[in-house]
């Protein structure tokens, strides 16, 4: 029997993958989805994987990235927003401030500004009503067998399923024999989606089949890597403010062995080509032929460094960009607070005269809040030109009619000398007179 090489085996354990290769368990909004948990295809690791990620606005890009680290762990980025909350919970006990308080309202908008942070896990599922996947998805022909699917859950998924799983009546929900499927179903749009999890009471142990498709299962582990200080320092160097502060806190020290130049402040960001930019990078590699007589040689690009799922810090990957709500409670959740809440607020006027002027704002995920913005001013500068265009021509035709009526007046005036004239000659005849009439000669 051949051994497996291990060379090759750890080279592919360590291949960094784009979210593109990834099989994502996608919610619909207002949908029912049934999913089973499956056991992690590595026994001695655990069937999920719980991670903190925060995503940091970048100078440099059009994008945010991710500083990632375990769900137990600190980074220098939890450690600055501690220190943020100590200072506003302080000036409420101590100061007798309130969250109207300029002070408050200042150091609440810092906190704001960094997205993420809370809780979340992923799973391998099977994913009931598309159990069929394609191994490889950039092979065209590669044929659809059972496999698993990632799935990202926020809190309010999660944080059910280990309610289940360990009510001793429930049990291990991945289990191969004594396992059970969820039922979860989706209230709401993008990110104001609520999630209702019922576990199904029946259990449902795995066929021959799907045991063996386990082994297409993700290492979670390995899609989400903690960020190493290196990737911290570079992320918060690049970032913009108020993150200079955060880099503060970093030790002088790894910042020197980090040797990571920063750019300056001033310099001018077209947002426009780093998106083409990015655009571009995802592209597959492209051939470049030489001459006839030379080899064709292929181009690859670096792996990139994986990005999953949306942006927290980019306001238009949110479904609800704009719809802020004062009682919402995923606008102003404290266990998961909304990353572009203050965004999302300065945005909110041009939603509304989006929706008002019947502009679209759906599919969000293609109406970014720029083109709903240029749609908006091109539609007030429109009904500006219309309203001038009507008002001008109201003008005219108020300065023709009254033209008119002159014109009708002045007729009206000559029709009432004719008659008066006649009157004046027929009176003249009754009276055996004769009015010597003016006639209207040249001499």
């Amino acid at each position: 029997m051949t051994k497996e090489n291990p060379w090759a085996t750890e080279a592919e354990k360590r291949e960094k993958k784009t979210y593109e290769d990834v099989r994502q368990m996608k919610f619909s909004d207002n949908a029912t989805h049934n999913i089973r948990l499956i056991p992690n295809k590595d026994t001695s690791k655990f069937p999920f994987f719980g991670y903190k990620q925060h995503w940091i606005p970048q100078n440099n890009s059009a994008k945010g990235r991710p500083i990632t680290h375990g769900i137990e762990d600190k980074c220098v980025v939890c450690e600055y927003v501690g220190e943020l909350w100590t200072e506003v919970n302080r000036l409420k006990e101590e100061e007798d401030m309130t969250d109207k308080s300029p002070e408050v309202v200042a150091l609440v908008a810092k906190i704001s500004e960094i997205s993420g942070g809370a809780p979340r896990y992923d799973m391998n599922i099977f994913d009931r009503d598309e159990m069929e996947q394609k191994l490889d998805k950039n092979k065209k022909d590669d044929p659809k067998v059972i496999a698993p699917k990632r799935m990202t859950a926020p809190s309010s998924i999660w944080k059910t399923i280990f309610e289940y799983a360990k009510n001793p009546k429930w049990g291990n929900p991945s289990d191969i024999k004594k396992g059970y499927d969820f039922e979860i179903k989706t209230d709401g749009e993008g990110k104001r989606r609520n999630y209702t999890v019922v576990p199904d009471r029946n259990a449902s142990p795995l066929s021959e089949e799907e045991i063996k498709a386990i082994d297409h299962g993700y290492d979670l582990e390995a899609l989400k890597r903690p960020s190493t200080i290196k990737d911290i320092i570079e992320v918060l160097t690049t970032a913009k403010k108020p993150f200079d502060d955060i880099l503060k806190m970093v030790d002088p020290d790894d910042i020197e062995d980090a040797n990571i130049k920063k750019k300056p402040d001033d310099e001018s960001v077209n947002t426009e080509e780093l998106e083409k930019k990015d655009k571009e990078e995802e592209k597959p590699a492209k051939e470049n032929t030489k001459s006839d007589k030379e080899e064709v040689t292929v181009q690859k690009d670096e792996p990139k460094e994986e990005q999953e799922g949306t942006d927290e810090s980019d306001i238009n990957e949110y479904e609800c960009k704009g719809q802020f709500t004062a009682d919402d409670k995923g606008c102003n959740a404290e266990d998961d607070p909304c990353p572009v809440k203050e965004k999302c607020i300065k945005f909110q006027p041009i939603y509304n005269k989006a929706v008002k002027l019947n502009i679209a704002v759906k599919p969000y995920s293609e109406r970014t809040i720029e083109l709903i913005n240029a749609d908006v001013e091109k539609a007030i500068k429109e009904a500006e030109e219309k309203e001038k265009k009507e008002k001008e021509e109201k003008e005219k035709a108020a300065k023709e009619a009254k033209k008119a009526e002159k014109e009708t007046e002045k007729e009206d005036k000559k029709d009432e000398k004719k008659e008066d004239d006649k009157k004046e000659d027929e009176k003249s005849e009754g009276n055996g007179t004769t009015r010597r009439r003016r006639r209207n000669v040249p001499f």
